[in-house]
């Protein structure tokens, strides 16, 4: 933790290393899916799909049963609350995250899950 303390005091001491509002980077938050409701307005354009499955319903990407992604997605947002989050959810809980699942998203940059969803 002290190192991740140490980059928070570098970015105050340096406001224009941090990218703003009008550089905002795009990251891939491949997890549990997040819990939206667990979320406040400062997480800009947030878009997602979900891996997940049954043959006939699909777990919605937004809400997670497990709040793992939930906490990955504060703590990138901590990092740089400007960045745009690209979901995918890739497992209801942490335990049921398939190399199948990972693999499909990371298989181009616009990528579609069983249902229709994209990340682009």
């Amino acid at each position: 933790m002290d190192a991740y303390r140490h980059l928070q005091q570098e970015a105050q001491r340096h406001p224009e290393l941090v990218a703003g509002p009008s550089a905002k980077i795009r990251v891939a938050l491949i997890d549990t899916g997040v819990d939206q409701t667990l979320l406040d307005e400062t997480f800009h354009g947030m878009e997602g799909a979900s891996f997940v499955s049954d043959g006939e319903n699909e777990s919605p990407w937004w809400f997670a049963r497990e709040l793992h992604g939930t906490h990955m997605a504060h703590i990138i947002h901590a990092i740089d609350p400007y960045c745009v989050l690209r979901i995918a959810s890739v497992g209801d809980a942490r335990k049921d995250i398939l190399a199948e699942r990972v693999a499909r998203v990371s298989d181009g940059p616009s990528v579609k899950s069983s249902r229709g969803s994209q990340i682009p």
